[in-house]
């Protein structure tokens, strides 16, 4: 139920990924590894522009606003559709900081709790689902990329057990 971030670093600042904790749950990623931005997912499988879509986040900086909660509450955005298109950038992003340990040998730095709580939980994640959705994002990328065998390898033991999930060596006959 904690709340904070967690940084993949190979010696120190800037992080190679980020993953972001609201009371436990997943609420945002970032990795060098992954360059999608969330923005362009949302352009894609809605009728607002990137040209709207970049004006609305500049407004949000502004403002001290979460994106995706303001695209719902104005209508732009159903929570399904915000639903979806954060869990597969966050779960891009996490396959990202994990192929950043095997390519990178970065190792995952303690949590670093603050108080970022207050997200709508209909847009956070538990880890079980966000690696459910790495695995997808693997199967179909059909590019024959591979995890480091044991990408898990966390002393402090704060990830989900879940993890364990990624560590077949195939999902749906494509390499992983």
């Amino acid at each position: 139920e904690r709340s904070g971030l967690r940084h993949r670093t190979i010696a120190g600042p800037p992080p190679l990924a980020t993953h972001s904790f609201d009371r436990g749950r997943l609420c945002w990623a970032t990795s060098q590894r992954y360059a999608g931005r969330l923005t362009e997912s949302l352009a894609r499988s809605t009728q607002l522009s990137a040209v709207v879509l970049e004006a609305l986040v500049q407004e949000c900086r502004r403002n001290n606003l979460r994106l995706g909660e303001e695209l719902v509450s104005r209508g732009l955005v159903s929570s399904t559709t915000l639903r979806e298109a954060l869990l597969r950038h966050i779960a891009s992003a996490t396959v990202g900081a994990l192929r950043c340990v095997w390519e990178d040998g970065a190792a995952w730095q303690p949590m670093v709790e603050n108080k970022i709580g207050g997200y709508d939980p209909t847009f956070t994640f538990t880890t079980t689902e966000v690696l459910l959705e790495a695995i997808q994002v693997l199967a179909e990328s059909g590019s024959g990329d591979r995890l480091p065998p044991n990408p898990f390898d966390d002393p402090s033991g704060e990830l989900n057990p879940a993890l364990c999930l990624l560590r077949g060596d195939s999902i749906q006959g494509h390499s992983v």
